[in-house]
């Protein structure tokens, strides 16, 4: 699996596995500025398989621009149930994907590419254009196309379970996070 597909599995949706995303759940999570945005609706209305085109209805709300240089702070939990009670085991960053730390702008550079397995463009507003540091917006997307790539067949085992990941957008001026995202998904 390349890096940049898990790195949108993570931060996008976090929807991967073996046979179909089953349940996908999110909330905005408190971060230590606010005022930045709010994310009201991710719906992602098809089972994703290896390889598939799934469609999503997104409604995020970007109320103040984004900082430049602003980065992404991914901690994603593997979640057993083990004698009746949920446990998280962390995903360490491990060649660029898992729990890490991603630049905003270089990712959503990447993601645009002919050839990128998941375009994050392909939410923008009709009309404006897709840039970096990411504006005050509003992205919202009936029915969004969302391409997921082949995976071979030991990822595939690998991916399905249960997870928890926790998404913390930094402004690198003063470290501080200014958007938060938590996502929990069951995946098949």
């Amino acid at each position: 699996m390349s890096c940049i597909m898990m790195k949108f599995f993570i931060l996008f949706c976090f929807l991967l596995g073996a046979a179909s995303a089953q349940r996908v759940t999110f909330k905005n999570c408190e971060s230590d500025k606010s005022g930045y945005g709010t994310v009201n609706v991710i719906d992602i209305k098809d089972p994703i398989l290896f390889p598939s085109n799934v469609s999503a209805d997104i409604d995020i709300e970007v109320t103040k621009a984004f900082p430049e240089g602003a980065t992404v702070q991914l901690t994603v939990y593997r979640v057993f149930r083990l004698f009746g009670k949920d446990r998280h085991i962390k995903i360490p960053c491990v060649m660029k994907a898992g729990s890490c730390e991603y630049d905003v702008c270089k990712l959503l550079l990447k993601s645009s590419k002919p050839g990128a397995t998941f375009d994050l463009c392909t939410v923008w507003p009709e009309g404006k254009p897709c840039v970096c540091p990411i504006p005050e917006t509003n992205l919202r997307k009936e029915n969004a196309s969302l391409s997921f790539p082949t995976l071979p067949g030991l990822a595939k085992f690998l991916v399905s379970g249960n997870y928890a990941v926790n998404a913390k957008f930094i402004d690198p001026s003063d470290k501080q996070s200014f958007f938060c995202l938590d996502i929990k998904a069951t995946l098949g």
